[in-house]
């Protein structure tokens, strides 16, 4: 079979993350500090992130795109996706580029974006709803070949 993988966990993400913002209060956030909170972010795991205000879009995004420095991220969110927990989704993708696109890398790492920059609160409410909705993610007792390591040049997967 050529082309990508399924992605057989997109609609268990999309379904938890639905869950997360009905009992979660994330408020909107204006563009700029949207972008220059994501490039912040990004830059901790040498990821170049560039923001796009996503006019014209139904949902937000993010690919990669050759561009004068090389490859970067590049995230459209449009307005009525503009809090924290969709970014974190978003920004999860930049981070663990990796196939399947919902895979428990992403999530793993979508968990551990949501922890360390958002708040335990909203880490907890949606560890539980990725549970309730059978989102599989990386755990501790996993080999460790699949372990997220933190190292000088970034994230690595081991």
């Amino acid at each position: 079979m050529k082309g990508k993988k399924r992605d057989m966990q997109r609609s268990k993400a999309y379904a938890a993350e639905r869950l997360c913002l009905g009992i979660t209060s994330q408020p909107m956030m204006r563009f700029m500090d949207l972008s220059i909170w994501l490039r912040g972010i990004g830059k901790k795991y040498n990821v170049d992130v560039f923001v796009k205000d996503g006019r014209g879009r139904r949902k937000p995004s993010c690919g990669w795109y050759p561009t004068s420095r090389g490859i970067e991220a590049i995230i459209k969110i449009p307005r009525f996706a503009r809090n924290k927990i969709i970014a974190m989704h978003e920004l999860a993708h930049a981070i663990a580029r990796d196939d399947p696109i919902h895979g428990r890398k992403w999530a793993n790492t979508f968990l551990m974006l949501v922890k360390k920059h958002v708040g335990y609160h909203e880490w907890a409410v949606l560890r539980s709803c990725m549970k309730g909705c059978r989102v599989k993610w990386i755990t501790h007792n996993a080999p460790k070949s699949q372990v997220l390591r933190k190292e000088e040049g970034g994230l690595v997967w081991e």
